[in-house]
């Protein structure tokens, strides 16, 4: 890897302050010194030759910073030491702030590069890109530059930086402090240990933490909700009435622990089927779970809020349950017939497929 993670008591980048975390502090050169020292410029270069999109692996020195604070957060809690089986957290932790900072700064970066190789009379290609990259975007003077060029990117950059050691840090309190109790619920075994941490896995809730994901070397997966799980819980239970009073099994209940202001919830794996009679199961129960839906008033059940688990449904995602009936406004959009139809019918619970953005596919005519 072409980042250190080893960093000393000399080496600490700051205290884990969230008013810290402003990117003007890796501006100083004093930090930007200590910053570059964890970097292999000579692996980073090796890995770049290979990239066919070289743009994408600006900023490195941003990237180390950022792994710098989340060592520090990590050792600080001694949670590799005493939590983890996997030592390389830091780094997958990282990369997912590198894929959102991506997604910020792809434009400004695409047309400075433009600027700088017309600037300099260098071909547009794979290898002046990477030139750009490895010395232009990693160079102190031209970031100082760059952020004063484009000061909202300034600030978006350094809320991104303090959300995500702010999350990291409150995952690591919300785990040790539930630690025995997700252990019993869900029945993970004593001696299981953390092997990744996913985030940024869902919408953002309570000042822009995400859904998290913790894998354990004991092949069970868990989830981290920044929300209140009462109306999964309530579905749950609606749904045992149900069958206590005869209706058929159509729903795989998810395990959830609600802790008011955030909830732990269990993987479910989905489980294939190649019978053509539980697959037609699969339809009928699902139609059962339109009506239970639809008077539950629940939306979003699109796709990606769906497992199936054989002839059964998971629904994973329940946030938008018994939501508000419409009321229609005195305007075409929420007036016309149409808008009556969407809105207090069964397709506004997401399970109907309709056509739009979702499923269009522009190669049919």
């Amino acid at each position: 890897m072409y980042i250190d993670n080893k960093l000393n008591e000399k080496g600490k980048i700051q205290k884990s302050n969230p008013n810290n975390y402003s990117i003007n502090y890796l501006l100083e050169e004093d930090t930007f010194k200590k910053v570059s020292k964890n970097i292999n410029f000579d692996e980073f270069n090796k890995i770049l030759k290979k990239e066919k999109t070289p743009l994408n692996h600006s900023f490195l020195i941003i990237d180390s910073y950022v792994n710098s604070l989340i060592v520090q957060v990590l050792n600080q809690q001694k949670f590799i030491e005493l939590e983890c089986s996997n030592n390389n957290i830091s780094y997958e932790l990282t990369n997912v702030f590198t894929g959102e900072f991506r997604k910020v700064f792809i434009s400004a970066i695409t047309y400075e590069y433009e600027v700088y190789y017309k600037a300099f009379k260098h071909e547009n290609n794979i290898k002046s890109q990477m030139l750009f990259v490895a010395e232009i975007t990693n160079n102190l003077e031209w970031l100082i530059y760059f952020f004063e060029s484009y000061p909202e990117l300034k600030r978006i950059t350094s809320k991104l930086i303090e959300n995500h050691i702010v999350t990291i840090t409150d995952i690591i309190l919300k785990y040790r402090l539930d630690k025995t109790l997700i252990f019993n619920k869900f029945n993970i075994p004593e001696n299981s240990k953390i092997n990744s941490i996913t985030t940024n896995l869902g919408d953002f809730h309570n000042n822009g933490k995400t859904t998290c994901r913790i894998y354990f070397n004991s092949s069970t997966a868990i989830y981290l909700k920044y929300r209140s799980l009462k109306t999964d819980i309530f579905f749950n239970e609606f749904i045992n009435f149900l069958e206590s009073k005869g209706l058929k099994k159509t729903i795989y209940q998810t395990e959830i622990i609600d802790c008011k202001s955030y909830g732990w919830q269990k993987e479910v794996t989905p489980k294939e089927t190649s019978n053509v009679d539980r697959i037609k199961n699969f339809y009928f129960n699902q139609g059962i779970n339109l009506s239970i839906a639809y008077i539950l008033n629940i939306e979003d059940l699109i796709a990606d809020n769906i497992i199936a688990y054989g002839e059964l449904a998971t629904f994973f995602d329940l946030e938008m349950m018994l939501t508000p009936r419409f009321k229609r406004k005195k305007d075409y959009l929420n007036n016309s017939k149409a808008a009556k139809i969407f809105h207090q019918s069964v397709i506004k619970t997401g399970l109907v497929p309709i056509l739009g953005f979702e499923t269009f596919n522009p190669s049919c005519s």
